[in-house]
């Protein structure tokens, strides 16, 4: 049976999949990932540079209390952007002969706020007239509508948002929690590693959220954030989960 301890290393560098994917196209291939304690793990850069990686999970959720509501309230406003588009009068005419199916994939602002509705519907417009001009489906970065994949749908329209594709922004606050319970942590490595220490902070998937997306506040504004990663210790700080390519890097 495998040991408590080895699962936990194993979890650690599943998580650490995309960090190391990273490290391995910004140096080349030839790295090596040591196991250790203090801290995680040591990895050698091909030019023997040795560099200590720390590895800590941010789950705000664990810290929420609630019912749901907001999800509901998401899926009730998506019903109304769904059902305007439908009468959308670009969507109207270039489907007369050919029905089409629209799924929709959300960027995590249109979550902040639920009175967009002509907003959206006009960025999924854009979206499908680049799409039906291209005849390809490019994405087009706008604010609301990361993307939207068309399909032939037979007798009808169909329009759906990609309920499972939802992420939402990780909050400056809690990424500074998750780096200040590793911090304290730096003084009991040796020297060596404890002045060229990177951290990996990991959004695990049941999260649902943007790594390089993140949502300043009152409590953790912009300016605050900058500073506290300056005067950090971690000469790198990531912040991924495990999709590919689900990588920010924060500092460094």
């Amino acid at each position: 049976m495998e040991s408590v301890d080895k699962r936990k290393k194993n979890d650690e560098l599943f998580q650490l999949k995309n960090v190391i994917a990273n490290i391995r196209k910004e140096f080349g291939e030839e790295i090596e990932i040591i196991d250790s304690e203090k801290p995680d793990f040591s990895i050698v850069l091909p030019d023997k540079t040795v560099v200590g990686m720390e590895v800590t999970k941010c789950c705000p959720s664990e810290k929420k209390k609630g019912n749901g509501n907001g999800r509901i309230k998401d899926v009730v406003w998506k019903d109304k952007v769904e059902a305007a588009f439908s009468n959308n009068e670009y969507f109207l005419r270039v489907t007369k002969v050919q029905k089409l199916w629209l799924t929709i994939d959300s960027t995590p602002e249109i979550y902040r706020s639920h009175h967009r509705v002509e907003e959206c519907c006009k960025e999924i417009e854009e979206h499908l007239r680049q799409i039906l001009a291209s005849l390809e489906g490019k994405d087009k970065p706008s604010l609301l509508i990361r993307r939207v994949r068309v399909a032939k749908s037979g007798s009808v329209n169909m329009i759906n948002f990609n309920y499972i594709a939802r992420r939402d922004a990780i909050k400056a606050c809690e990424l500074l929690k998750s780096l200040h319970e590793k911090e304290l942590k730096l003084g009991k490595y040796s020297s060596d590693l404890r002045d060229n220490c990177w951290l990996c902070i990991y959004l695990p998937w049941q999260e649902n959220l943007h790594p390089y997306w993140i949502d300043f506040d009152d409590e953790c504004t912009k300016d605050k954030f900058d500073k506290e990663l300056a005067r950090s210790n971690f000469k790198r700080i990531y912040v991924a989960s495990e999709c590919m390519p689900d990588l920010a890097i924060i500092k460094g």
